[in-house]
């Protein structure tokens, strides 16, 4: 894994975001954190990231709206959505994770992506 990977995190729950951080950054990854859309928004204008965690579910906004800023950029960032698993996938994520996950199958996730 390249220590230059850069993740983003969007999720409203605080602890969900320091944990699956804390997580991340032990591996030697760059993270960065959004607690809202607008967060995420201004974060993805001025940094690019490798791949971006989204929350769908992100106190009435859907994390999944962040698509197309997303893959709009150069490389496209690559997409993971992050949830408790009521929720239907879309087609267009990269990959998804179950919130509760074993950390060692979520780290094997991101890896994957971050190679590809």
């Amino acid at each position: 894994m390249s220590s230059a990977a850069r993740i983003l995190i969007v999720d409203d729950d605080p602890g969900t975001r320091f944990g699956l951080a804390r997580l991340l950054e032990d591996e030697g990854y760059e993270v960065e954190e959004a607690a809202d859309l607008s967060t995420a928004v201004e974060k993805l204008e001025h940094q690019r990231f490798q791949v971006a965690i989204l929350d769908r579910n992100l106190r009435g906004e859907d994390g999944l709206v962040l698509l197309p800023k997303l893959r709009a950029q150069e490389p496209p960032t690559k997409a993971v959505l992050f949830s408790g698993g009521s929720e239907p996938i879309d087609a267009t994520v990269d990959a998804r994770l179950l919130k509760g996950s074993c950390p060692a199958e979520m780290l094997r996730r991101i890896a994957e992506l971050v190679r590809r």
